[in-house]
């Protein structure tokens, strides 16, 4: 084990610990001021969260958890971002834990937070879900084919607006891979140019040509055994280059649908928004 990856896994079983005691600490019977302290502390990580340093945050969100009125809208907030820090971080169950206990200090926040988890983990959390949020797990989960996701979808809040999204997603996934697979299966390197990979299309094209041409050059003198061996080399590259062809256009795809997909996300689930 390297000293970043032990200090990162003394970090968080730091953290845990924390968590679990502010959890004994602000039991639901318990409720307490918010203090100067606390205040500073959320907003301190609020900014860590909005850099990415999700270890950090989980940590001050957690200590300001402790230090917030228990149920007040800093107290929600701070063990929310404790929860979303967890996600970030891959530790499903203290995000859990996190949830759990904030939905035990304020039970109105169930729908959210069942929405929350669900969008985290798999099903089968999403079954549990009422009609309403199932429907936009599936919409969500059918996104790729535009606007007929919402095929057999009936009304729901914001309707219009994730249509509109939808269908900008599906104007965005414009490179087909298959394409741009035939056409480097035809001109090795036609298919990235396609994708809009140039480098990587001159780069396939200018090996392709090379192995091709030592190949022949090869044969003509018959060295076959060398020739077999820079013909296999070749196949190889000539294969690679269909594969990194239809890669490259998923990728490009995803790229372009990013942006959006961001937006949708909130469209559907204003419930994750955070902070």
């Amino acid at each position: 084990m390297t000293a970043t990856n032990g200090f990162k896994l003394r970090a968080f079983l730091f953290v845990s610990l924390l968590s679990r005691a502010a959890n004994l600490q602000a039991s639901p019977e318990v409720v307490s001021s918010v203090r100067p302290g606390g205040l500073a502390k959320l907003a301190m990580a609020d900014d860590f969260y909005a850099r990415g340093q999700f270890l950090v945050s989980a940590i001050h969100f957690s200590l300001a958890s402790t230090e917030l009125g228990l149920g007040s809208n800093e107290y929600i907030r701070a063990r929310l971002g404790a929860a979303f820090s967890y996600y970030e971080l891959g530790e499903k169950n203290e995000a859990l834990a996190q949830l759990q206990h904030l939905q035990a200090v304020v039970p109105e926040l169930r729908p959210r937070l069942q929405v929350i988890r669900a969008f985290n983990e798999p099903p089968p959390v999403s079954l549990l879900l009422p009609e309403d949020a199932r429907l936009r797990f599936r919409v969500w989960e059918n996104r790729g084919r535009g606007v007929a996701a919402l095929q057999g979808v009936g009304a729901f809040e914001n309707k219009p607006a994730v249509t509109a999204s939808l269908k900008t997603l599906g104007e965005s996934r414009v490179k087909n891979p298959w394409v741009a697979g035939g056409l480097s299966a035809l001109l090795p390197g036609a298919g990235q140019a396609y994708a809009g990979l140039y480098q990587s299309a001159a780069v396939a094209l200018i090996l392709n040509a090379l192995f091709l041409a030592t190949t022949i050059e090869l044969a003509k003198r018959d060295l076959w055994f060398s020739a077999a061996a820079s013909g296999l080399v070749f196949s190889v590259t000539y294969a690679g280059n269909i594969f990194s062809a239809a890669q490259g256009a998923r990728l490009q795809n995803d790229r372009e649908a990013a942006p959006v997909e961001k937006v949708l996300r909130l469209q559907l689930f204003p419930e994750i928004r955070f902070p």
